[in-house]
């Protein structure tokens, strides 16, 4: 009988991002949008905080993400939970 150890799992969530716009990385300007504990996600601007949805992330490419550590699993493979697809 083969048996595969258990493993654990990390489940990381983005929780800020920055946006640069400009036409290089020493011009231009750059905005946060973070998601705070306990206000949720946070638009912030020139110094200015806004409260936004989720579903209004801006919609343009990222500069940096920055991701924490939201979950550990210990996952074990030879669970009968655990399928797999064929």
């Amino acid at each position: 009988e083969f048996h595969i150890p258990k493993v654990l799992q990390s489940i990381f969530a983005i929780f800020l991002i920055v946006y640069h716009s400009g036409e290089n990385v020493s011009d231009g300007h750059y905005v946060t949008e973070f998601n705070h504990p306990s206000l949720g996600w946070l638009h912030c601007d020139k110094g200015v905080m806004n409260s936004i949805r989720p579903q209004r992330l801006r919609n343009s490419v990222p500069y940096i993400l920055f991701y924490q550590n939201i979950d550990t699993l210990l996952i074990d493979p030879n669970s009968p939970t655990l399928k797999t697809q064929d």
